[in-house]
C-alpha cells in the first residue's frame, strides 16, 4: 500500500509500532459506539492489527493511519473495508469480513465499503471528510472499483454528514452487525463526473 497525502494529513499504512496508538482509538467508547460497540482489549488490538497487516498485504485493502502533517499526530484510521451479508425476510444483514458467519451461497452479497473512525480530539476539524475523499478518490481513480458504500449506523449523524459531503448518496436501509444502518454510496462514474 502507498502512502496518500492531502493539504494537512499523511495516510500511511499501519505498522507494528502504532499498537498504542490503537490501544487509545480503540479504547474510547466515544469512538467504538458506532463501530464494534464495545472497547477492544490489548489482545483484540494486536490481532486486529495483524489481520489489517494482512489485508494489505493480500489486496491493498484495510484502514491507513491517519496523522497530521504539521506534528506528526496520529488522529485516526480511514480506509477500505470487505463487509458480507445475504437477506433475511427482506432485509440485508451485513457483518465486517472476520465475523461474517451467514451463507456462503447464491445469497452471499458483497460490498467494498469506505470506514473511518478519529480520536474525539480530531472531531469538528474536517479530518474524516479529507482523509475519507482522499480513500475515495483513490479507490476509483488508481483501483478503479466500480462502487463504494458507506455503511453507517442510523443514529450516527456525524458520518452520514461526512458521507453527503463526499458526495455519496443514501442507497437504502440495511443492518449492520444487527444494529440499525444506512448505506450511502457512490459510484465511479459519479465520482469521477463530479470530480474531473
Amino acid at each position: 500500500m502507498q502512502t496518500l497525502e492531502t493539504e494537512r494529513l499523511l495516510l500511511r499504512p499501519f505498522r507494528p509500532e502504532d499498537i498504542d496508538f490503537l490501544d487509545r482509538l480503540h479504547g474510547d467508547m466515544e469512538v467504538m459506539r458506532y463501530t464494534l460497540g464495545r472497547l477492544r482489549s490489548h489482545e483484540e488490538n494486536v490481532a486486529w492489527l495483524k489481520l489489517v497487516l494482512g489485508l494489505h498485504e493480500r489486496d491493498g485493502t484495510g484502514p491507513y493511519l491517519i496523522v497530521r502533517k504539521e506534528d506528526d499526530a496520529p488522529l485516526g484510521r480511514c480506509g477500505f473495508s470487505h463487509f458480507y451479508g445475504y437477506e433475511k425476510d427482506g432485509v440485508d444483514y451485513f457483518y465486517w469480513e472476520k465475523v461474517y458467519n451467514g451463507p456462503e451461497d447464491e445469497r452471499k452479497k458483497a460490498k467494498l465499503e469506505i470506514g473511518y473512525s478519529f480520536v474525539p480530539e480530531a472531531w469538528g476539524h474536517g479530518y474524516a471528510t479529507e482523509a475519507a475523499r482522499a480513500i475515495v478518490d483513490f479507490g476509483f481513480r488508481e483501483r478503479n472499483y466500480a462502487y463504494l458504500c458507506a455503511l453507517i449506523i442510523a443514529a450516527n449523524t456525524a458520518s452520514i454528514n461526512v458521507a453527503e459531503r463526499l458526495g455519496f448518496t443514501r442507497r437504502g436501509d440495511l443492518y449492520v452487525h444487527n444494529q440499525p444502518a444506512l448505506e450511502y454510496g457512490c459510484s465511479r462514474k459519479e465520482w469521477l463526473n463530479r470530480n474531473n
